[in-house]
């Protein structure tokens, strides 16, 4: 009997231990998206991605238009009927490369864009990642009460209803001081390799 009776303290003691640490643990939600649409690093990343997709869609663009060009002299009588044999088949072999090469296109830019959207997310969630802990970290010097001891991303909560455990709007201000920090940091690396490539060529 006693043995049961140890095991019943030991398991109250560690029911009691877990649920006062619950009491204590402070957890941060973050919107992760809101972090890349507002923040000065995923602004830049967005700008990089839709300049990928710029550039993508002018080509298909050209070869859409090439592609209908075509189609518009198959459709003109006058036009096919003064061709000579030889000459349209060579129209109709360069109207199917045109096509073929129009779906290697398109196959190449669904990959370039998924691995430019994927580039972002990796990106960003190492930063946010990053910031969050710098959060956390500063938060050592606040009271106990305001200690952060875990931050989540909000998609991937099934639920919660605690606006007071909001970080966004501080993980997104620790990732603008850094790329303001990086910016400078950059624009200081130019300068001295400017000057380095003057004094060199003296």
């Amino acid at each position: 009997m006693n043995w049961k009776k140890t095991l019943t303290v030991a398991c109250t003691l560690v029911l009691c231990s877990a649920a006062a640490h619950a009491d204590a643990l402070k957890v941060g939600i973050v919107n992760f998206e809101k972090c890349i649409t507002e923040s000065k690093f995923g602004k830049k990343e967005q700008e990089n991605f839709d300049a990928v997709k710029t550039q993508m869609n002018a080509v298909m663009g050209d070869l859409q238009s090439q592609i209908q060009t075509m189609a518009d002299d198959f459709n003109n009588p006058e036009l096919m009927d003064s061709l000579s044999h030889e000459a349209e088949e060579e129209m109709k072999g360069k109207y199917q490369s045109l096509n073929e090469e129009y779906q290697r296109a398109q196959n190449q830019f669904m990959q370039v864009m998924n691995q430019a959207q994927m580039q972002v997310l990796h990106s960003m969630g190492s930063r946010v990642a990053e910031a969050s802990k710098k959060l956390a970290e500063d938060s050592k010097n606040l009271p106990e009460s305001q200690q952060i001891s875990l931050v989540v991303r909000d998609d991937i909560c099934f639920y919660y209803n605690a606006p007071q455990d909001e970080v966004t709007n501080d993980v997104v201000a620790i990732l603008d001081k850094q790329f303001d920090l990086d910016q400078k940091s950059n624009a200081a690396e130019k300068t001295s390799e400017s000057t380095t490539v003057e004094n060199t060529s003296k």
